[in-house]
């Protein structure tokens, strides 16, 4: 839970996502995710085989999952050190670069034949879980205030 220290009035033209460490934000004490689903189809979920109702395959992978497991490298990143995060930079359309270079990949996987989708879809999911698993085990060893030696060399020996 983070504690807000300073607020600054700011005005822009277009949408804006705040991206925070858990992926949601409440407003007005509704929760919320920080990301959207790139696909047309209206569901909360990775869809295969998109097209009608009938043809759609719904699988388990949550879009809300997918989309935090690929910013994992941006919060590991920011928890090691702050430094990246304030000095953060945006492409031209203004988003910030650590979501940039995903979401151009995953545009570009979903418009792409349904059978592409479908034999990139584990190796997806599993680098997802790899970069789930490398932030997970980097919050263990940061909480357990483990020699700060260990850190840098079990981030690497799990690369």
């Amino acid at each position: 839970r983070a504690i807000v220290t300073k607020t600054t009035l700011t005005s822009g033209k277009g949408a804006f996502a705040p991206f925070t460490m858990s992926g949601t934000i409440a407003v007005n004490g509704i929760l919320a995710s920080n990301y959207v689903s790139l696909q047309q189809q209206e569901s909360d979920t990775l869809m295969i085989f998109g097209g009608t109702s009938t043809t759609n395959w719904k699988t388990s992978i949550s879009m809300q999952w997918l989309s935090h497991a690929f910013q994992a490298h941006h919060r590991l990143v920011c928890s090691l050190s702050t430094h990246f995060c304030k000095k953060e930079t945006y492409a031209q359309n203004g988003i910030s670069n650590w979501v940039y270079g995903p979401l151009i990949f995953f545009c570009w996987i979903l418009s792409q034949p349904q059978w592409i989708l479908v034999l990139v879809t584990p190796f997806i999911v599993g680098t997802a879980i790899c970069l789930s698993a490398i932030e997970e085990f980097v919050t263990i060893i940061q909480e357990s205030n483990t020699n700060s030696l260990l850190l840098p060399l079990s981030v690497v020996s799990l690369l």
